[in-house]
């Protein structure tokens, strides 16, 4: 009820940025209403702004979580500054919540990310991010990912690995890192070699 009375503020009206996050507190109906034509809005500043809430609205109505999955997939030629609040507000849900039945589609944002050529820090830095949330509860598929980006974006962007992952974690990434690693070695890649080591 809070968040309709903020919804319905006349001086909220002209202020969408500042209006929108609230939609995240409806039920899930209401906040599709609301949200659903900023999603489509022109402005990629909309946009960004309506993602957000809608992804963290999941987080009190947790069966929608393939619903939202399908809905970014369908959206996988997003502009990056949209993508990168998407991915980021990804990266905000309870680890808890991701259940192996979300774990295909997601691994299809992350492909849809990777494969885009405007794709900045900040949308991987989010994928990084997330993958490493998730090693504890899923860690094949989490190390997997851990050396796709690896391979593919030549070093990671978590500087501070070992305050997130326990010896346990860095074993589980090991068998899937290493190879990549060992090749490094051997093509005059040091600085990224030194990167790695250095973020754990």
């Amino acid at each position: 009820s809070e968040a309709r009375r903020h919804l319905s503020i006349p001086a909220f009206v002209t202020e969408p940025k500042q209006r929108l996050p609230y939609a995240a507190l409806l039920p899930w109906i209401e906040a599709m209403d609301e949200l659903t034509p900023y999603l489509r809005n022109a402005d990629a500043e909309l946009r960004s702004a309506a993602w957000t809430p809608l992804i963290s609205a999941v987080k009190y109505h947790r069966d929608r979580l393939p619903d939202v999955l399908a809905m970014l997939i369908a959206r996988r030629n997003e502009q990056d500054p949209v993508r990168s609040a998407f991915l980021n507000a990804l990266a905000d849900l309870p680890p808890g919540m991701w259940r192996a039945e979300h774990l295909t589609e997601l691994g299809q944002i992350f492909r849809d990310a990777l494969n885009a050529s405007d794709l900045s820090y900040g949308s991987a830095h989010a994928v990084e991010m997330l993958v490493i949330q998730l090693l504890r509860r899923h860690p094949e598929w989490s190390a997997s990912w851990l050396a796709t980006l690896v391979k593919k974006r030549g070093q990671i962007h978590q500087y501070r690995l070992e305050s997130l992952l326990s010896p346990d974690d860095v074993q589980r990434i090991a068998h899937a890192v290493m190879p990549i690693l060992q090749s490094w070695a051997v093509r005059e890649r040091e600085h990224q070699l030194y990167g790695f080591a250095s973020a754990l």
